[in-house]
């Protein structure tokens, strides 16, 4: 059982809530997932849900219109809100149990919400990040120069989790490769993927050698 659009105004018009029967479904082991995005909506406290209650992450267009209706599908990286799904296999019993194994991740727009490890894991098959290419003194500082390729059809807005003293946001854009610069330095640099979400508020972080 899938809980569809719990940010839906006509249900409720204030706000997002969890019910009461909400928990009487999930102590009886009915209730299995959340949807957190329905077509143009997303409803970050059903993040939390999901992550705290040992639900699934899904996202859904919810279209009752030809699809062309609503979505130019002709426009680069246009899509409507789909639900990734992290199966061994393409058989029904692969996506059978990676669903109920809560191996997913809504995909909306340019925004992704799912669990940390299956993120980042997204993101590091999907972004290959280069060997620094020059070394370069500016300003009385030596800077370092490397390159970021990704080679989807997802974006990633990167931004710093410290100070480096370099581009403090990132955008890598489908299939783009961008430049990234920052003070040589002996520790790692964390970047928060910022269009990303494990929870309400939080964003996983990737660390850069």
């Amino acid at each position: 059982m899938i809980w569809n659009h719990p940010g839906w105004e006509n249900q409720q018009p204030d706000t997002t809530m969890w019910w009461d029967y909400h928990t009487t479904l999930l102590e009886k082991g009915w209730l299995h997932g959340v949807e957190v995005a329905n077509t143009g909506e997303w409803y970050p406290v059903a993040m939390d849900w999901c992550r705290d209650k040992g639900l699934t992450v899904f996202a859904n267009s919810d279209i009752h219109l030809p699809v062309d209706f609503m979505y130019d599908l002709s426009l680069p990286h246009s899509h409507r809100p789909m639900t990734l799904v992290f199966s061994k296999d393409r058989s029904e019993d692969g996506v059978k149990e990676a669903l109920f194994g809560r191996r997913t991740v809504a995909f909306t727009g340019e925004q992704l919400m799912g669990p940390e490890d299956l993120i980042l894991g997204l993101f590091n098959a999907s972004v290959r990040i280069h060997p620094p290419f020059l070394t370069k003194r500016i300003n009385g500082r030596m800077m370092v120069f490397r390159e970021l390729e990704n080679h989807t059809d997802l974006t990633f807005l990167l931004e710093e989790a410290g100070e480096t003293g370099g581009s403090s946001r990132i955008r890598l854009n489908p299939h783009s490769i961008r430049i990234l610069s920052y003070p040589e330095r002996g520790d790692e640099l964390r970047f928060s993927l910022v269009n990303c979400w494990t929870g309400s508020r939080e964003h996983p972080v990737i660390k850069i050698d």
